[in-house]
């Protein structure tokens, strides 16, 4: 019975070894996953699963990873018209959840909007995407056509720019309606509202995989929105490539104050290899 619970040398050597093996290709692969991503940055035209942002004055590829997501919270009630409730919050009321979009630009003051101190659980925290919309020469809803030349990152514009050309109102991994706070328009705008042409803006150039909370901002003046990459009439540093500009543009009354949402991206963030 001793006998046979003896290990065999050749079997003790073997279990001094696997760690050994377990290790060594681990180190490596990191190594070489470490080169890849240094030489690999993404390179025009952009595959389906990502779209372009600027950011610090460069153009950058958004790469997504899962769906949008807009939430809200049991105390909110946005039955419409226009999101401002009836009177019965979400957990007394299942429907309002199940039908109407929830994706809100603006608060309601009736939960449109997360409250302070609930946000989504995340490591890296949440950070903000500003969506910056053309509000000149009809181009919210036209851009990226023959008849103008107003460009912008989504829809997706198609090549040399992106692989897949997107639908005008449409962009990836993005709702194509909106509900909008507060509507006060005349007329006011329809509720919900159709997906508009945007272009983005972040803070930094990399960042890995995470979660992002929208911000829109509407923009009236021409001669600073950027093309496709990132030049202006104003030319630099007015064009609306880096957070830096759009602040400055917003006290010179060029675009709106920032409109707070409850969308959510999640994708993470490299500079295209221009």
């Amino acid at each position: 019975m001793s006998h046979s619970r003896k290990s065999h040398p050749l079997r003790r050597l073997a279990l001094l070894l696997v760690p050994a093996l377990l290790v060594i290709p681990t180190v490596e692969s990191g190594a070489e996953n470490a080169q890849a991503q240094t030489e690999a940055l993404p390179r025009r035209p952009l595959p389906a699963d990502m779209v372009e942002g600027f950011g610090e004055g460069r153009v950058l590829a958004f790469h997504y990873q899962l769906s949008y997501f807009c939430p809200t919270t049991p105390a909110s009630d946005l039955d419409g018209p226009f999101g401002h409730g009836d009177g019965h919050p979400q957990a007394e009321d299942p429907k309002e959840y199940q039908g109407a979009p929830t994706c809100f630009f603006g608060d309601t003051g009736t939960g449109s909007v997360l409250p302070p101190g609930v946000q989504l659980a995340g490591s890296p925290p949440v950070r903000k995407l500003y969506a910056i919309n053309p509000n000149f020469d009809g181009s919210l809803y036209f851009t990226n056509t023959p008849g103008t030349d107003v460009q912008t990152q989504c829809s997706q514009p198609g090549p040399p720019f992106t692989q897949y050309k997107g639908a005008p109102g449409t962009c990836l991994m993005h709702p194509t309606s909106y509900r909008v706070a507060p509507n006060t328009g005349d007329p006011p705008f329809p509720d919900p509202v159709p997906g508009t042409q945007h272009s983005h803006i972040i803070e930094g150039t990399s960042h890995p995989a995470g979660w992002w909370n929208a911000v829109g901002t509407t923009v009236q003046d021409r001669s600073i929105w950027p093309d496709n990459n990132g030049n202006c009439p104003a030319g630099p540093p007015a064009c609306l490539t880096s957070l830096t500009a759009l602040r400055a543009a917003q006290a010179k009354g060029q675009v709106s104050p920032d409109i707070p949402s409850n969308l959510y991206f999640f994708f993470s963030v490299a500079p295209v290899d221009m």
